[in-house]
């Protein structure tokens, strides 16, 4: 437990603790909770190629042939939807992949139970 001394030096030193301060600053700390990007207001995450997001834009003007503003708006949300449940699928495929090495390992450990009984516990 923190002695009364401590907490008041964590007090003093969280008042000079501003957080960032530049542009750059601030927009690498608004990434900080990242982690599977499912609910990220971004539409590309830094790990995706923009590329891939012109391209399949394109295709969709491409065979969907868009007229006026509205069809254009409309054809940049379903390019930013696709977008998102492609990221959604693989989250997903990677929970499963997950879930089952656990299992796996679950397994290949369950005849040491002291092994056993931190696996299920962890965030593994």
């Amino acid at each position: 437990m923190a002695t009364e001394k401590q907490i008041a030096a964590n007090r003093r030193n969280a008042k000079r603790s501003t957080g960032p301060r530049t542009p750059k600053g601030k927009a690498m700390a608004s990434k900080n909770a990242l982690k599977h990007g499912l609910l990220s207001r971004e539409v590309l995450l830094d790990s995706e190629d923009p590329e891939e997001l012109q391209d399949l834009q394109r295709c969709l003007r491409v065979d969907l042939q868009p007229l006026g503003a509205l069809e254009n708006l409309l054809v940049d949300q379903i390019a930013v939807s696709f977008w998102r449940l492609r990221r959604a699928l693989a989250v997903e495929a990677g929970a499963f992949d997950w879930r089952v090495s656990r299992a796996v390992l679950l397994s290949a450990v369950g005849s040491k139970p002291a092994i056993a009984g931190r696996l299920k516990t962890s965030h593994l």
